[in-house]
């Protein structure tokens, strides 16, 4: 099995979806969002959907599973190949000693 990242970042290393201003906010972080103004769909589309073609498995954060999870069954309308992975394929979410599982309904 092959192991590809892929990430959002910024040239001095900052790492975040592309969410909204109320997105990661931990710590007074003010810059939620950051970069959803150059997020070009025409650009970045064709590389996402190619990406996700070939994807086998999804590991994911706590975090950013319980935001995304809540997304996923509304998009899944076979026009957003992300959204099929992840809605179909095998997911994997890491979390803390301690914490409960947040995919009790989802088995990866």
């Amino acid at each position: 099995m092959r192991l590809v990242i892929s990430q959002f970042m910024s040239l001095d290393g900052l790492v975040q979806a592309p969410g909204g201003p109320e997105e990661d906010t931990d710590g007074g972080f003010p810059h939620g969002g950051w970069s959803m103004p150059y997020f070009d769909p025409e650009v970045m589309g064709g590389f996402i959907d190619e990406a996700m073609q070939e994807t086998e498995a999804l590991l994911f954060g706590r975090r950013t599973w319980q935001t995304m999870d809540a997304a996923w069954p509304d998009r899944d309308d076979g026009s957003d190949p992300f959204a099929t992975t992840a809605a179909s394929g095998v997911l994997c979410c890491v979390y803390r000693p301690g914490q409960t599982p947040p995919m009790p309904d989802r088995e990866g």
